[in-house]
């Protein structure tokens, strides 16, 4: 007994000395020593809770108190800005809103920072997701909202509340044009505890490490950057070199395959770069240009030749055949955070791409809409009112060894005032300013704001994540399309607050069918509900179902193949998959709400082989609608979110086995295997979230027991479900994952023993 506990005893202290190391790495307490910490929380708040957004593409968990992403992510399996959902390869460290001003002449800033939490649950107050829960508080928005409200009136040591409220939603989608990013409106209100506040900055922080999949390096070698309008600070904003919308016709766009612009060094890491590919379009790059019928002509930034024509900055844009571009042009307001090459490796491994997933995701903040402040830009129109167009009024960035440790320095990187700030309010890429790739964090900030006793300031922001600079700017870029659908009286050059005018008017698909599914012989069975068959439209207010589609993926909730369809049409109908790929007209069966997958031929003429046991596969039910031509809503399906999941909302996979039907005699003990021998942590084989290995070709009933190769008992298993396989979740039976190494197990019948061995590599 002696010799076990010394072992345990050594084998805590190993994991307190890593644990440490890589909350020093991330944070260095030694910043943060004068740090507030938190005094007993009074008990009429609500608890402090994390939930997921997993609609779209992009999954990410909130708080009800003011934080977004899960720094523990690896170990609690939440998902934090994971993309794609359901593969692992999460971008997000920790991210947060910060509200700063001045009282009596004292710089303060309410904020979370880290593992400092200055923003609490409101009393009374709940934490909604999902849209049957949030509308007890109000009609939902999208596909997926969330809901809470938090406050900073909770005393602190060393902390002096400013008298805040913040109402926050999130609002997600899944639709291919709107699912990778995640929307949230604040609502924040002066209590009225200190009166009047004036000049008050509102902030995004956020700690990107692009991305957990690079196991080596996750975070010390990124980037950050800014795409918008940024002063006098540099000329980046008014650069030309990409035509994101192919305006000439020639389809090229000046973006590589990893969508880096072909004419953009990226500090040296770009191994295609070539500027006989730069693909101008008059329009500097770090705008967003939204065509629309709705706005006005949209005039040039630089000189260009689009077809046979010769524009110059200030003339009117038109495409190449002739067409005179109507819309808005803004700037984007945006910082994000990238994968830059590694120092300490000779090779070039700028967005790691010879990972799977890769590393080549860009992610970027973009204010969406903020109320106005005297940093905006207004211009008149012809009726001689004034617009506006939104602007950032500083983006900054520092490295854990500057991380500020108080409310003066949090304030004054938001007022882009501090040391490190260089003199800059929009700082440039480290690259430019001498700094080298490290782990980065950003500030972008709005304001400054008078807000009196009793008033709100409202501000949207939107997390956007995509293929590099051209896949997130599309991303962010659609966020704003979003907010602006179904606007009558609001634009990017008239912006108006969410309770002001119609906004986020997107295709509404039916809810997503519950569905429930089991594994048999090279087979899975689903059945679900019907309730999108009931279900009216929350645009239309009718009922526009049509159909379902199934949807199977292996081993991860992510890359999924439809393998079947049903409608409620007569004759044929245009089929589209996940990726809006037509697949052309075909007359699909009719409606059912069960279905068997033991492959086959489809209804268009795909082959769909069948479920191989041992494998673990995920299944999703869609339904989807007609879309409403009046309105120039298409077509749309409901989100793939409800495959099986834990209590905690990790996804479980289902896995077919070899069921006996008959009585076995003479089992072949010899042909029992580990699958996969050696296992490693990072095989493809590895279900999502946890660690499992499959023991395969058992007897119907026997008993498995897992040892140490000095002899103790790891795990005993009882198999009796009279299937050939069972599978293990490496866990002993003293709740601890099991560490590397060689196990022996023995698989024993009344009949007989088969002893064996395999290797764990974690």
């Amino acid at each position: 007994m002696l010799v076990k506990k010394y072992k345990l005893e050594i084998i805590l202290a190993v994991l307190l000395f890593f644990t440490f190391s890589f909350v020093y790495a991330k944070v260095n307490p030694d910043k943060l020593s004068g740090r507030k910490t938190s005094l007993r929380k009074t008990a009429t708040r609500p608890d402090k809770e994390f939930k997921a957004h997993t609609i779209g593409t992009m999954w990410n968990v909130i708080t009800n108190y003011g934080s977004f992403g899960d720094p523990n992510f690896s170990t609690s399996g939440r998902p934090s800005i994971q993309w794609p959902g359901g593969t692992r390869n999460d971008y997000l460290y920790d991210a947060a809103i910060w509200v700063s001003t001045i009282l009596n002449g004292e710089k303060l800033c309410s904020s979370y920072f880290y593992y400092y939490e200055e923003w609490e649950p409101s009393d009374g107050s709940q934490f909604l997701m999902g849209n049957d829960e949030v509308a007890a508080v109000g009609t939902p928005k999208s596909i997926h909202d969330s809901y809470c409200v938090y406050d900073d009136l909770e005393p602190k040591t060393e902390h002096v509340p400013l008298g805040l409220k913040v109402v926050e939603r999130g609002l997600t989608w899944s639709m291919p044009e709107f699912d990778d990013f995640v929307v949230y409106e604040f609502d924040i209100i002066n209590t009225g505890l200190n009166g009047f506040l004036k000049e008050v900055y509102i902030s995004w922080w956020s700690d990107l490490d692009v991305s957990s999949i690079d196991v080596s390096d996750t975070n010390i070698d990124d980037l950050v950057d800014y795409d918008g309008y940024d002063g006098s600070d540099t000329k980046t904003d008014e650069i030309d070199i990409v035509d994101p919308l192919d305006l000439d016709g020639d389809g090229l766009t000046g973006y590589d395959d990893y969508g880096i612009p072909y004419g953009h060094k990226m500090g040296g890491f770009n191994d295609n770069y070539d500027e006989t590919q730069i693909e101008g379009d008059g329009i500097f790059d770090e705008y967003t240009l939204i065509e629309d019928e709705r706005g006005d002509p949209v005039f040039a930034d630089a000189d260009i030749v689009i077809g046979d024509y010769e524009i110059a900055a200030g003339d009117s844009l038109r495409r190449a055949d002739g067409t005179v571009m109507v819309g808005w042009k803004v700037p984007r307001s945006m910082s994000y955070i990238y994968d830059g090459d590694n120092p300490t490796s000779s090779e070039n491994d700028f967005g790691e791409r010879s990972l799977k997933p890769d590393c080549a995701g860009f992610v970027g903040g973009r204010i969406i809409y903020a109320d106005s402040t005297a940093t905006d830009y207004f211009f008149p129109v012809q009726d001689s009112s004034h617009s506006r167009i939104i602007r950032a009024f500083s983006h900054q960035w520092w490295n854990w060894e500057s991380d500020p440790d108080n409310d003066i320095e949090q304030y004054d990187y938001q007022k882009g005032q501090h040391e490190f700030s260089k003199g800059y309010k929009f700082l440039p890429n480290p690259l430019d300013v001498g700094a080298p790739t490290f782990d980065y964090r950003y500030l972008l900030t709005v304001g400054p704001y008078d807000i009196a006793p009793g008033d709100t300031v409202r501000v949207v922001y939107a997390e956007a994540i995509g293929l590099g600079l051209q896949g997130m700017r599309e991303n962010a870029d659609n966020a704003l399309k979003a907010y602006y659908a179904g606007s009558l009286k609001s634009s990017p050059y008239n912006p108006l607050p969410p309770h002001k005018d119609t906004h986020w008017l997107l295709p509404a698909p039916p809810p997503a069918p519950n569905l429930r599914y089991s594994p048999s012989d090279r087979s899975v069975k689903l059945v679900w509900d019907n309730i999108a068959e009931i279900t009216p439209d929350t645009k239309t207010k009718e009922i526009d179902f049509v159909g379902y589609k199934i949807y199977r993926a292996k081993y991860t909730p992510s890359n999924w193949t439809m393998i079947a369809a049903f409608d409620n049409v007569d004759g044929s109908v245009k089929v589209v998959n996940t990726e809006r790929d037509s697949l052309g007209f075909v007359d699909l069966p009719n409606i059912v709400n069960e279905f068997v997958d033991e492959g086959g031929k489809t209804p268009w003429g795909d082959t769909v082989e069948p479920p191989i046991n041992g494998i673990p596969y995920f299944y999703s039910v869609v339904a989807f609608d007609t879309g409403d031509e009046t309105i120039n809503l298409p077509p749309s399906e409901s989100g793939k979110s409800n495959y099986s999941k834990t209590e905690s909302g990790a996804p479980l996979a289902v896995i077919p086995k070899g069921m006996y039907e008959d009585e076995v005699k003479n089992f072949d003990m010899s042909k029992i295997k580990v699958v996969p021998n050696p296992y490693k942590a990072t095989d493809v084989f590895e279900d999502i979230y946890e660690n499992a290995i499959l023991f395969t070709n058992l007897p119907p009933v026997c008993k498995i027991s897992v040892f140490t190769l000095s002899g103790d008992l790891v795990i005993a298993i009882d198999h009796t479900d009279g299937s050939s396989m069972e599978k293990w979740d490496l866990i002993s039976r003293n709740v601890q994952s099991v560490v590397s190494g060689l196990y022996i197990y023995v698989v024993e019948t009344d009949d007989d023993k088969f002893i064996d061995k395999f290797v764990i590599m974690m």
